[in-house]
């Protein structure tokens, strides 16, 4: 059973390994050292009062050097002073602390939260020196066992001197654990692909608390925590941040003490919580001294509470709103009470798929159900601490509280008292002139503190605490919000090495953000995020991926550090404008980059200069436009198309052309064109072709000429005709036939001329006149020469069967007859 007395005696156990007067000392790498008890020796002070003799011999021999005006004995009797000075400092260090004694302490644990106790110290020697205190190592005792006995393990964080009397002074200190340094930093970073209890160990290890050992952490876990994508700490501090995840994914952690160290425990699942070793005995409070520690009060209360939670989200990658819901559950007393069937509903909640919704659902009822049954119980037994079960005996309501069953401790309020300490100061005065205003609060982060009885005003120690039933899940509180990011950031893009575009099958690219003190520029510096759109669906819209090198504009999904959408670029002291501003301030323009290497670029310009509107296009290389169906362009005044290298048309129907003025053609080579089937030309005028040197008209059958007046074939030299085996040729030696002469004959009627016009004349071009060229028939008629006709009689007749009515053959006769 537990000590047999009521009235303990509290001690304090100091770290012998950091007497020292300096307070550089990290918590994070203090010794396990044996710790020393404050206790009141008048063997000790015996010792300072030799120590203090023997510095004042020194001050004599320096005194008797002085008078003799020796520089050397001066000096060596200074020596001698500063060496007994600074050895004297060393030794009495522990003393000092040792003088210190308790007179009273109150303190708070709870599940989840950093306890606090605050301590009132008095100490003899008034001008103490309090800064050999902060961040001292301590081992508060609460019984008579000293360090074998229970108590809490914490670190000084706070020291204040109080009223100071004629033969005393008071202090008071708080300790916490080392958790509670976590406090103090405030951060900005990210972590990628990592767990909770990932990140948590990162964090901690920082602050010298490791995984395993005595003074560090350890985890009991019964989860499997998925990997985080992108956890970002914006402007929290650490411990707000880790408290934050343990919340978030339903951790708790407690404490556990030993009178050397204290160890937090992380857990998730309520058998890895301890017990206190014995049972628990209830004995109603008389207001009686009792004769050993007890239950003094324990009694319960229900509040109604959420029955269902349910929390969704959406997924990106398959545009699925997955949902997870979960029923509350109660223990045994409480489902024989009715309560309304309430929802709790949260979006977004970080889960991509309905599993992990449902379990965050889970939490979260769990969570709003913790304390909808709850314990509250006094005692004076210094064994109970937050984070530990007990078992109840003889308590007279057992059958409806099921009280029998193991509670678990959530919060606990200690307090202890011990007046009699004032007694070894001679003329010590009253207790009442002891009390110091509490600071307690500044270090507790609770919603709500635990109040003793009115009636407990006795010396001693006493408890008073918040439990509940082993068969309710204990969830920790939301009381660490995330931090929100109101407004756009800016950050700049990044790759892997050597890449200018870098981005993922959705078009996502990674930056690192200007808070990142951690980044490294590269591939990661953050996870994947999406890039904003003006235009985005099924297989169309716009894309622009941002790329390695620019800044952009980061937006934060409901303000959420985790959900950061690119949503535009700008333009920086490095990367500057395309032309320059406000010279060119009425430009639009859409101008990229050749990538890999940047010789080039693509470039959509908009001039909006009064009279000089202009658009813009270039095309780093191949410029390639596809209409399927109709393409219409006009051009009000002109249009140039200069082609370097060759230029193909294919039209696969009909073209139509029409110039309502004149139309030139140079061709600086040769000319091929075939014609697969028939060829109509209709010319309104005149048809002047000049040839340099032969031009050859060859037909399958029959080529076919006529002139509505004259037709003159000039030779030059020479014409030859040809046809059936017969010739003529005509030459300055005369005319030369393969026959005699024939009369008579009919001529051969040839085919007439039947061109085709354009089709809808009214779109296409008729064709003009090109510019007048030399040609024989032309100067023939500007001269007025008469057009010499041949003879039209058939083969064997005579001029009189030529049916020209001014035939030269018979005009040759009928002169000849004359």
């Amino acid at each position: 059973m537990f000590s047999q007395s009521n009235v303990t005696h509290f001690q304090l156990f100091w770290d012998e390994s950091s007497t020292s007067k300096s307070t550089n000392n990290s918590p994070q790498t203090l010794s396990n050292a044996p710790l020393a008890q404050s206790t009141v020796s008048s063997n000790n002070t015996a010792d300072l009062s030799e120590a203090l003799a023997g510095i004042s011999d020194k001050f004599s021999s320096l005194s008797d050097g002085i008078k003799s005006l020796d520089p050397f004995s001066t000096l060596a009797a200074a020596n001698e002073l500063k060496a007994s000075l600074s050895n004297s400092n060393e030794e009495t260090a522990q003393t000092a602390l040792d003088k210190l004694q308790i007179l009273s302490f109150t303190g708070i644990e709870g599940i989840s939260t950093p306890y606090a106790f605050e301590i009132t110290l008095i100490n003899k020697h008034i001008r103490f020196d309090i800064t050999q205190l902060l961040s001292k190592p301590v081992f508060l005792g609460f019984t008579p066992q000293g360090k074998s006995g229970n108590g809490v393990h914490g670190v000084v964080q706070a020291v204040k001197r109080g009223p100071i009397s004629q033969h005393y002074a008071i202090f008071s200190i708080v300790i916490t654990p080392r958790f509670s340094h976590l406090m103090k930093r405030v951060n900005q970073r990210k972590f990628l692909a990592k767990t909770v209890p990932e990140i948590i160990t990162t964090i901690l290890s920082e602050h010298g608390m490791q995984q395993g050992s005595e003074s560090g952490f350890e985890f009991k876990l019964k989860e499997t925590y998925p990997p985080r994508d992108f956890c970002v700490q914006y402007d929290e501090t650490d411990y707000h941040f880790v408290s934050r995840l343990c919340q978030e994914e339903g951790i708790a952690y407690h404490f556990q003490h030993t009178p050397n160290n204290h160890k937090m425990i992380f857990t998730d699942a309520m058998p890895f919580f301890p017990s206190v070793a014995e049972a628990v005995k209830f004995m109603n409070d008389t207001g009686m001294v009792a004769d050993s520690q007890a239950l003094k009060y324990f009694d319960v209360s229900l509040a109604s509470r959420t029955q269902t939670a349910a929390w969704r989200d959406y997924n990106f990658t398959n545009m699925k709103i997955p949902e997870g819901t979960s029923q509350g559950q109660q223990s045994q007393k409480g489902n024989e009470a009715t309560e309304p069937n309430l929802e709790h509903y949260d979006y977004p909640s970080s889960g991509m798929d309905k599993a992990r919704n449902e379990q965050l659902a889970k939490i979260e009822i769990e969570r709003l159900r913790t304390d909808h049954l709850l314990g509250e119980g006094y005692s004076d037994i210094p064994e109970l601490h937050s984070g530990y079960y007990i078992t109840i005996q003889d308590h007279p309501s057992l059958d409806t509280m099921d009280a029998e069953k193991p509670w678990l401790i959530t919060q606990i309020r200690h307090k202890g008292y011990q007046p009699q300490v004032l007694e070894a100061f001679a003329g010590a005065g009253s207790a009442a002139s002891t009390t110091l205003p509490s600071q307690l609060h500044k270090y507790l982060d609770i919603d709500t503190e635990l109040e003793f009885p009115v009636q407990n005003q006795q010396q001693g120690y006493f408890n008073v605490f918040n439990a509940i039933p082993q068969e309710i899940t204990y969830r920790p509180a939301r009381r660490h919000p995330k931090s929100r990011i109101r407004g756009s950031q800016t950050a700049i893009v990044t790759g892997a090495p050597g890449e200018e575009i870098y981005c993922d099958e959705y078009g996502r690219i990674k930056v690192q953000f200007h808070w990142d003190r951690e980044g490294t520029m590269d591939e990661n510096s953050s996870h994947w995020i999406r890039v904003a759109s003006n235009w985005a669906h099924n297989g169309y819209g716009t894309v622009v991926i941002p790329r390695v090198g620019m800044e952009v504009m980061v937006d934060f999904l409901e303000g959420d550090p985790d959900q950061p959408l690119i949503k535009g670029a700008v333009h920086n002291g490095v990367n500057k404008v395309p032309y320059e501003l406000p010279a060119n301030k009425t430009r639009s323009v859409f101008k990229t980059s050749s990538s890999k290497g940047g010789n080039g670029s693509n470039e959509l310009r908009i001039e909006d200069k009064a009279g000089q509107e202009q658009i813009f296009v270039q095309s780093q290389k191949d410029f390639d436009q596809l209409t399927k169906n109709n393409h219409t362009v006009q051009v009000n005044n002109n249009s140039h198309l200069q082609v370097n290298n060759e230029h193909s048309e294919t039209i696969k129907k009909n073209r139509y052309t029409k110039n309502e003025s004149e139309e030139h053609h140079l061709t600086q080579l040769d000319r091929k064109t075939q014609l697969l089937t028939n060829d109509h030309t209709t010319i309104g005028i005149s048809q002047h072709t000049t040839i340099g040197t032969v031009q050859t008209i060859e037909a399958g059958q029959e080529i076919h000429l006529k002139a509505g007046m004259n037709l003159v074939i000039d030779g030059g030299l020479s014409l030859s005709l040809k046809a059936g085996g017969q010739h003529v040729v005509l030459n300055p030696m005369g005319i030369w036939m393969t026959t005699p002469q024939w009369t008579d004959g009919v001529p051969m009627e040839g085919t007439p001329a039947a061109p085709l016009l354009p089709l809808n004349q009214d779109k296409a071009v008729e064709v003009t006149s090109a510019p007048v060229v030399s040609h024989k028939i032309t100067q023939a008629q500007q001269q007025h020469t008469p057009i010499v006709l041949l003879c039209g009689k058939k083969q064997g007749g005579t001029p009189a069967d030529c049916p020209l009515s001014d035939c030269p053959c018979r005009k040759k006769e009928q002169g000849a007859m004359a």
